[in-house]
């Protein structure tokens, strides 16, 4: 794992170390009724939803939902109405440190990363003071090109579409790949972004790698970005993915759940570029889950691109939380 990101999941775990005084929805099957504190009406609940630890919640016959409480899951599945204080008691008191700990502690921690925006946004910052102190090639006033973070780790194989941000419309760059001296590809661009096969060019696994946007002039006094290298390494992302695969508790989540599970050691393997992919397909296919896009807010926040995390957080999922009648 690269410092950088050693760095954010520290913070991650510290955050994530903090009371809880929510439980979160993971997800719920069959009709389940949630009753806010002082309230006699039930409300709907979905993925992602956050309840009082002082509210109440009955499962009808044959529902059951799966909750996220100081970092364990815990389901429900009786019809009896339960109050969600309870669950102190069900929480173990030694954690476990396995792939199952691990993870439900980081969603734990994104989670309370994106109570609100303020929240969202004091992380942020704390985050990329931690990430960006004494890391030459990503001061903001250094670069007029800033270079998203996705591509600061590791890439595998297939299309990679590399983005930067304050360039100017129409402005004429040069998108450039090498390895020191020897410039493997170099192509001028319009726009604040350009994809390219890295199957196709004959990049040795393992192997470190720059890139680089600049003004075609080279000009020293030219706008451009900072080198910024990556590691080609498509063998080790199989690899990650396969030992996921694997485990036991993958193989029996649901598919919004196992999404997250592949974000997550994708992140953690410093595959950043690849868990942005994982996160984006998900979102797309479940614009409803609350959980993911959470998830998906707290992890823009961690690459820097903070205006995306508010966008994403703000996203209205389309849920009737009305109370029932």
């Amino acid at each position: 794992m690269n410092n950088t990101l050693f760095a954010i999941l520290l913070l991650l775990v510290g955050f994530a170390a903090q009371a809880q005084t929510e439980v979160v929805v993971i997800h719920a099957n069959g009709s389940v009724q949630y009753y806010a504190p002082n309230q006699k009406t039930a409300k709907s609940i979905y993925p992602g939803m956050r309840l009082s630890v002082h509210g109440s919640i009955r499962c009808q016959s044959g529902a059951s939902v799966k909750l996220l409480y100081r970092k364990e899951t815990i389901t429900l599945s009786d019809g009896k109405l339960y109050a969600l204080s309870q669950l102190d008691k069900q929480v173990s008191e030694t954690k476990g440190i396995g792939f199952s700990a691990r993870f439900w502690s980081f969603i734990s921690g994104c989670m309370q990363q994106t109570t609100d925006g303020k929240t969202l946004e004091e992380n942020h910052r704390r985050y990329m003071e931690s990430v960006y102190a004494g890391v030459k090639g990503y001061s903001r006033t250094e670069y007029a090109l800033q270079a998203s973070r996705l591509y600061a780790g590791s890439l595998g194989q297939g299309t990679v579409t590399f983005r930067w941000a304050g360039g100017q419309a129409g402005q004429v760059l040069r998108f450039r790949i090498m390895q020191g001296e020897n410039i493997l590809i170099s192509a001028q661009v319009r726009d604040s972004s350009f994809s390219v096969n890295l199957s196709q060019l004959a990049l040795e696994p393992g192997m470190a790698y720059q890139w680089q946007v600049l003004s075609p002039d080279d000009a020293a006094t030219a706008p451009r970005s900072a080198v910024t290298a990556f590691a080609y390494n498509p063998e080790a992302l199989d690899q990650t993915l396969d030992q996921l695969y694997k485990d036991h508790e993958y193989q029996h989540a649901l598919p919004t759940e196992q999404a997250l599970m592949q974000a997550f050691v994708l992140e953690d393997a410093g595959f950043l570029y690849q868990a942005a992919t994982v996160y984006q397909d998900a979102a797309q296919a479940n614009p409803q889950n609350g959980l993911l896009r959470d998830a998906h807010a707290a992890f823009l926040a961690r690459m820097d691109m903070l205006a995306d995390a508010r966008q994403k957080l703000e996203t209205d999922l389309g849920w009737n939380v009305e109370q029932d009648k």
